[in-house]
């Protein structure tokens, strides 16, 4: 993807609350299985607009690093901490999630909502394993297939998108090799792709006669609109699961 399509791809989703498939009762029940105290420090990881960040920082009385290679949501989300009670345990980092730079052994969680396709399971818990305390704590969401035979519209569009897309099940094989325990693993309901593709068709909608005439940002909303047509009609077929890992103590 060129700079101007990227330019579009971001100013179409940055207004959106919800980046990917996401639920409030999914990452609280992440959360649930992991004991923080005060004294502890969960990293965010490719943390986007931070809808899931502040729900760290209300639901657990942690310090909380959020950590994006986009420096201007950063921004937008200190400014919204801010107005919280709990903004002043949040600290940011503009930092690639497979280089982040902090010490070996000093995060009790690392927390990944939507983002850990964008390095691949298996190469983001090798990078996170060293900078966990013993016992420490990884939650990640991704998508997976729900069926041992998707239609092959359905994979052709995945292969295109996501490579390395599998199962829960591939992804746990991946946990315990990298030398983690499976503490919770679940799958996202139906709540959560309406959080992520209701507001994404109506942005599709609003955009649409704006940006016409325009032949790289119509492309871009072609392309977005065929993902929604292939959940449309495919979407029984794969899902978005949590996986919650523990290093070994």
């Amino acid at each position: 993807m060129n700079d101007d399509a990227t330019h579009y791809l971001i100013t179409f989703f940055e207004p959106l609350e919800f980046l990917a498939p996401a639920d409030p009762a999914a990452t609280g029940r992440a959360l649930a299985n992991i004991p923080l105290d005060a004294s502890s420090c969960i990293v965010d990881v490719g943390c986007g607009t931070g809808r899931q960040t502040l729900q760290l920082l209300a639901e657990t009385p942690a310090q909380v690093i959020a950590s994006d290679l986009a420096s201007n949501l950063l921004v937008e989300l200190v400014q919204r901490a801010a107005s919280t009670s709990a903004g002043n345990r949040l600290r940011t980092l503009t930092a690639d999630m497979l280089a982040l730079p902090l010490n070996e052994g000093s995060i009790d969680a690392v927390y990944a909502e939507g983002s850990i396709y964008c390095v691949g399971i298996e190469r983001a818990l090798k990078a996170w394993y060293p900078l966990l305390k013993p016992g420490g704590y990884v939650c990640f969401s991704d998508a997976g297939f729900t069926t041992l035979n998707p239609p092959k519209e359905a994979v052709a569009f995945w292969q295109a998108e996501y490579p390395d897309m599998g199962t829960p099940e591939s992804a746990k094989h991946i946990a315990l090799a990298a030398g983690y325990n499976i503490i919770d693993e679940y799958w996202m309901d139906q709540s959560a792709w309406d959080n992520y593709y209701e507001p994404y068709a109506d942005r599709l909608a609003s955009l649409k006669p704006q940006w016409q005439g325009n032949p790289v940002a119509m492309d871009v909303l072609a392309s977005l609109e065929h993902e929604l047509a292939i959940y449309r009609a495919y979407g029984d077929s794969y899902g978005y699961y949590f996986l919650v890992l523990q290093k070994a103590a």
